[in-house]
């Protein structure tokens, strides 16, 4: 009796951890309209800090990101005033790979969250602030555009090299993936914001 009560712990536990597993790697692909749609701040800049820390939540404690950008472009939300310049902040859970201890409190799954590096400039849209303070941004690595390219003309390009960022819209034609104009970025948002 005892062997079945062990095969059938071990069997529920497997079973849990693999539908743990499906689900939080499950991410919906998303267009313009659906980043849009869902962000609560859009805006570019430059990331001019990173720094590591840590929050108490759930009687634990989790690793922390935050990014420090000086906005150039803000399309969407409300920013920082500091020294005559708009500042962004963002705050998320840094725990690195899957599977890895954030702090005290184990991520069994973890999505891969975007790669923001000190220095570059990007587009992001991101999402609300947790009550905790948590935000990322929208489709993790889809709504994180890395901007490159001399000033007039620089290109745009998420972690998923912008793949269905047009799908389904009208007048946006088809696009291969890879890089797009940010200047047409920017004209689509414009043009997305004032429609609602």
């Amino acid at each position: 009796m005892r062997v079945i009560a062990k095969f059938l712990a071990v069997t529920v536990t497997a079973g849990m951890l693999a539908a743990s597993t499906l689900t939080a790697t499950l991410l919906k692909q998303m267009n313009l309209e659906e980043l849009a749609g869902n962000a609560h701040r859009i805006f570019s800049g430059t990331v001019i800090e990173v720094d590591k820390g840590s929050i108490s939540l759930g009687g634990g404690t989790v690793a922390t990101v935050t990014y420090r950008v000086v906005v150039d472009t803000p399309f969407l939300g409300e920013f920082i005033e500091k020294s005559g310049r708009k500042i962004a902040d963002i705050r998320m859970v840094h725990a690195g790979a899957p599977g890895e201890v954030a702090g005290a409190v184990r991520f069994p799954v973890l999505p891969k969250m975007p790669v923001i590096e000190l220095g570059k400039r990007y587009l992001f849209f991101t999402t609300e602030p947790s009550a905790a303070g948590l935000s990322t941004t929208v489709g993790l690595g889809q709504g994180c555009f890395e901007i490159s390219g001399e000033p007039g003309d620089e290109l745009a390009v998420n972690e998923f090299e912008n793949l269905g960022l047009f799908r389904g819209m009208s007048g946006a034609g088809t696009q291969k993936p890879g890089p797009v104009e940010y200047s047409s970025l920017v004209r689509q948002i414009h043009d997305l914001l004032s429609r609602n």
